[in-house]
């Protein structure tokens, strides 16, 4: 990996899947899953649907409510999947994403009585976001209490 402190990597814009740097240097934007925007930069539809919409607001959490483009999002997901799946939730990153989906089979598992169901498979030397998932736990409802059950004793398993 490149000398961040002697020798900075410093990209000053995009386009397309091309980055360029402020000597002017281009690259492929190969970080197809760290924030990098799977359609390019610079996209002249998606920087004017971006633009009309920071008309009306730039951001608007999801912390206990929704918004306009949200809501809309969520009623199209819900119209093409299948019948059933009638709940949408979003996450701000593909790391929270992977924590959420680790968190909500660990949680079906012990919600349905079954011991034993505490092992993932990981990729080797995978990127899997940015979160310490030994330090997860669950809230678990055990009769009429809650409880935190940890990811502690849960194993990862790379190959």
């Amino acid at each position: 990996m490149k000398d961040y402190i002697n020798d900075p990597l410093i990209i000053e814009s995009g386009a397309g899947v091309k980055l360029t740097d402020t000597k002017g240097k281009e690259y492929f934007d190969g970080f197809s899953s760290v924030w990098l925007n799977v359609h390019g930069h610079r996209k002249k539809e998606l920087d004017k649907a971006i633009q009309k919409q920071m008309e009306k607001i730039s951001h608007s959490t999801l912390l206990g409510m929704t918004n306009v483009p949200a809501t809309e999002l969520a009623e199209r997901l819900i119209h093409i999947t299948p019948e059933g799946l009638d709940r949408v939730f979003y996450s701000d990153s593909g790391a929270e994403a992977v924590e959420i989906a680790l968190k909500m089979a660990f949680h079906y598992w012990i919600n349905k009585g079954v011991d034993g169901k505490n092992k993932f498979l990981t990729m080797k030397n995978g990127y899997h976001g940015d979160t310490a998932l030994e330090e997860l736990g669950v809230n678990v409802k055990i009769g009429e209490r809650l409880e935190k059950v940890n990811f502690n004793g849960t194993h990862f398993f790379s190959g």
